[in-house]
């Protein structure tokens, strides 16, 4: 009788809750849902909280910049090891980066060894834009903003399909594809492994019109490649930019950090010479580099000093701005503290209104309590009764001590601190400008040397046997009979007979960089000739236009012995580069072919060895 009495209240209860919710059906699912809102709020607050995120500047139309940016993931992860109680030294810390699009720059070219970082950075990149846009706080430094993106398309991975027949290259072209189809001047595009998978000449080729296309689009894009003709690609053209992650050669890991403007490299060949492959073969390997290889190094090495000054100017501007900024925001918080002391004022001092004779007040100079007479607003004073005696107490005395001095004080010293803030945030800007158009001079000097280069293979190219060419030494023109590029060689007839020369002395370049001057006007003594009758100056000219620099005699005891002298000369010295008359800075020397590899400016160059002479005494 009890169970039954038990089960017949069950069910009413059931019965009775069931018609509450009937009649609350409309009014549940709502609040289950803000019930669910409310809930998410907290969480990302309470995540945010705990890893000390930050609320990044969102703008509607502009530019990508991340300062101090981590994964989420590497940061839970390192604090599950410090949870676990693991040593400092077993520990992954977590490197930040600092990644910028859209500033000086529309699309950014990671390149560096496998492991080194880059498809992180993308991950990175890709996740803070989608969690930025999710109302999240981030984890970054202070001073970072995004745009509102209306895509953020990402490609990373390797997702081979047997079912569908597709290979690595087939899933990361397909994959691209729809991209390319999907994004538009507000979207974020990120390609990890640009042109991998297949034949790395079709690849460059196919990832340099898949660059081509993000420039027409106008997106922001973050693109991760092995490939050199990429990096080599952002050299040449506007809005686009190389970056690597770092590789320490002398432990062979990689250190994580992300440099922008300086592209990587692979790395294979030390890593192999450092694990114990035999040096024939890591000379020989280092052959088949090839010269394009070398010659891009050179030309990377060109601009890397102006732009490391370039970069360290803008994250110390950044840094400066990110102070003044902090300084600011406590002066607003002091000014909002005493405007809250001033309304606690304005109340004491009504108050004090509203008092009548026979008050209680205390006198702090003499530790008492009296009783109000009367307040003599004319005169600020207050007439006090104290033990039988009237005092006169100054309305200051009885005025409470509020802090308003201290906070005064503290406000003036912010407002200096402010003004020479800003006065040394002003500077440090003038130097990064100065230092980032330093680095686009540099730039365009290399990119003026690429299209030297580039013309020299093109005549180079239409040269035929039979043709008269121009080669580097007297008489400046030849005729050519041979012409054997595999070997790198030609042979040419001139009038003091059939010489064969290197195919660089073919077609010598004019400029400060090539390998002869740019012809000047006359001198004197060709001037003279001209009063005499002998040639004009037009003549004159139009006659050395195609002369090349004279050489010095390497033969002689006189040549030997500046030979020796500049052989001393430590890499690093100075050297006098006597064809350009400028100084210029010893890289190495190369005592197989005679000649000395040195750096004049931002520049390198080769030069005969009788060419130079030793700097002494900085003369």
């Amino acid at each position: 009788e009890l169970l039954d009495a038990e089960r017949r209240e069950i069910a009413r209860l059931l019965n009775d809750l069931a018609i509450m919710i009937q009649n609350r059906r409309e009014v549940l699912p709502k609040a289950l849902r803000t019930l669910g809102q409310i809930d998410l709020i907290c969480a990302k607050a309470q995540y945010a909280y705990q890893f000390d995120f930050t609320c990044p500047k969102m703008t509607e139309r502009g530019g990508l910049r991340l300062h101090q940016a981590r994964h989420p993931l590497l940061l839970d992860q390192a604090h599950q090891q410090e949870v676990q109680g693991l040593p400092p030294e077993q520990r992954h810390p977590v490197v930040p980066i600092d990644v910028r699009l859209g500033v000086d720059f529309d699309i950014l070219l990671v390149t560096g060894s496998n492991t080194g970082g880059k498809t992180v950075a993308l991950k990175t990149t890709a996740l803070l834009a989608i969690m930025a846009q999710s109302g999240m706080h981030l984890p970054v430094g202070r001073g970072s903003e995004l745009p509102v993106f209306r895509h953020v398309l990402l490609d990373v991975g390797d997702e081979q399909s047997l079912e569908q027949s597709l290979s690595t290259f087939g899933g990361h072209i397909r994959r691209v594809r729809n991209i390319l189809r999907k994004a538009d001047r507000y979207s974020l595009v990120l390609l990890d492994e640009l042109g991998s998978g297949t034949d790395p000449d079709e690849g460059g080729a196919i990832g340099q019109a898949v660059l081509d296309e993000l420039r027409r689009i106008g997106c922001l894009g973050m693109i991760s490649t092995h490939l050199g003709i990429l990096k080599v690609y952002a050299i040449n053209h506007d809005r686009v930019d190389n970056a690597s992650v770092e590789f320490d050669t002398r432990t062979l890991r990689p250190t994580y950090h992300l440099r922008i403007g300086e592209p990587g490299e692979s790395h294979a060949i030390t890593v192999a010479a450092a694990m114990g492959l035999p040096r024939h073969v890591i000379a020989s390997a280092r052959k088949h580099f090839g010269r394009k290889g070398r010659d891009f190094r050179r030309a990377i090495r060109a601009t890397r000093d102006s732009r490391r000054e370039s970069e360290a100017a803008l994250t110390k501007a950044h840094a400066a701005r990110m102070e003044s900024e902090t300084v600011q925001e406590q002066y607003v918080d002091k000014m909002a503290e005493l405007q809250q002391l001033q309304r606690h004022f304005e109340s004491w001092l009504a108050s004090l209104a509203e008092f009548k004779p026979g008050d209680e007040i205390r006198v702090p100079s003499l530790n008492k309590v009296g009783q109000l007479v009367r307040v003599q607003f004319n005169k600020q004073i207050a007439v006090v009764d104290v033990d039988a005696l009237q005092v006169e107490v100054p309305l200051s005395e009885l005025i409470p001590d509020l802090g308003q001095g201290a906070v005064r004080q503290e406000i003036a010293s912010l407002r200096e601190q402010i003004l020479r803030q800003a006065r040394q945030a002003e500077s440090i800007r003038a130097e990064a400008e100065r230092q980032h158009a330093e680095y686009q001079r540099s730039l365009t000097h290399q990119r003026n040397r690429q299209r030297q280069f580039e013309q020299w293979l093109a005549e180079l190219g239409r040269a035929r046997v039979g043709q008269t060419v121009t080669i580097g030494r007297d008489p400046g023109r030849a005729k050519l009979l041979e012409l054997n590029l595999p070997a790198g060689r030609a042979k040419v007839e001139t009038r003091a007979g059939t010489i064969e020369l290197p195919v660089q002395e073919l077609f010598p370049q004019i400029g400060p960089f090539a390998r002869r001057r740019k012809p000047t006007e006359p001198g004197r003594r060709a001037r003279q000739q001209g009063t005499k009758g002998a040639k004009g100056a037009k003549a004159v000219k139009a006659e050395q236009k195609d002369r090349p620099i004279p050489r010095r005699s390497r033969d002689g005891a006189a040549a030997e012995a500046n030979r020796e002298a500049v052989l001393k000369t430590p890499p690093g010295g100075m050297l006098y580069v006597v064809p350009f008359h400028r100084q210029a800075r010893l890289i190495r020397f190369n005592q197989d072919r005679n000649e000395a590899i040195v750096q004049a400016g931002a520049f390198e160059m080769q030069i005969p060895v009788a060419d130079i002479e030793p700097v002494k005494d900085g003369k």
